[in-house]
């Protein structure tokens, strides 16, 4: 009787331990999983970020320059008050700024992988909304992620999963504080200034 207790004592004692090791390997599974999912979240977040600041840093220098040469397109930099300027002609200004940061398009990072990088590119537009005027010094800046990308899977399809940015906005107000003026309508008052106002900064 006692050794028939003793068997079933052991039986059930060691049904326990398996059951427990079971246990203890499921919860582990669930929680390295979990751990998992977290970590490629976070990764893919931070990726967003940096593609999203790496488009902000060009638009920030575009600005920078727009405010500082005031769009002149005069080759000598002497640029009198050109009356007659139209938007395609600004333009060309505009995307001549963004030429000079070509060689920083691709973005790497010391403490990833020489296989992690971010490629952007961006182009000055005139705008396009419809039926605007030549002269209505309304502008904007598209950005897009070119087929260039780096193959890691943190960054795969990126061309898909990121949204480009564009920004449209108007220049040479009076003042700073001149509120665009309508699609429509000649908004060139005959001087070249470098004030610009800012009336949309969105995903694509």
């Amino acid at each position: 009787m006692n050794a028939r207790r003793s068997g079933q004592s052991g039986y059930i004692l060691m049904m326990v331990s398996v059951v427990g090791l079971v246990a203890t390997m499921v919860v582990g599974s669930i929680f390295n999983g979990g751990v998992m999912q977290e970590q490629r979240a976070v990764d893919n977040h931070l990726a967003e970020l940096r593609a999203y600041w790496a488009i902000m840093g060009h638009f920030h220098y575009a600005f920078s320059r727009v405010r500082g040469q005031k769009l002149c397109f005069d080759a000598a930099g002497n640029c009198p008050a050109y009356t007659s300027i139209q938007d395609d002609k600004t333009v060309q200004v505009l995307n001549a700024y963004l030429a000079e940061v070509n060689a920083y398009r691709r973005f790497t990072y010391p403490e990833e992988s020489a296989n992690y990088w971010i490629d952007i590119d961006r182009t000055g537009l005139v705008d396009d909304y419809p039926l605007k005027h030549l002269h209505s010094q309304w502008l904007m800046i598209r950005s897009s992620f070119p087929n260039t990308q780096s193959t890691l899977p943190v960054l795969a399809n990126l061309v898909t999963r990121f949204k480009p940015l564009e920004v449209r906005f108007c220049t040479n107000m009076a003042t700073q504080d001149t509120p665009c003026g309508p699609f429509n309508a000649n908004n060139f008052g005959g001087t070249l200034n470098g004030l610009y106002r800012i009336r949309r900064l969105a995903p694509m």
